[in-house]
């Protein structure tokens, strides 16, 4: 299972927008993942959070490369549509790079 480095969620909230994009897009691609609060961003690769440790170990950070690693390791294909009820329920800044993938 991926486990997800991120800050602690306050009031039920994600407070960082790239641990929120990235949560999104892995409900939204239907990959089981496990949260792990992290207080201190120096524990991550490069010094930020979210970063994420895969089944076999590795370790990837930035909210991008983390996507474009689990498009390639998990058998995904960008498709070139989303759907829209998907993408309105999306604050406006999360809207590009959340959608657009599915299971090959």
């Amino acid at each position: 299972m991926i486990k997800l480095h991120q800050f602690p969620l306050v009031f039920g909230r994600n407070v960082s927008p790239f641990a929120l994009k990235l949560e999104t897009w892995l409900r939204l691609a239907g990959l089981p993942y496990e949260l792990v609060p992290t207080r201190n961003p120096g524990q991550g690769p490069k010094g930020k959070l979210p970063f994420i440790v895969d089944d076999d170990g590795t370790v990837v950070a930035d909210s991008s490369l983390i996507i474009e690693h689990l498009v390639r390791t998990r058998g995904l294909m960008k498709v070139a549509r989303c759907r829209p009820s998907i993408v309105r329920r999306l604050p406006r800044f999360h809207r590009s790079g959340t959608c657009g993938y599915q299971v090959a």
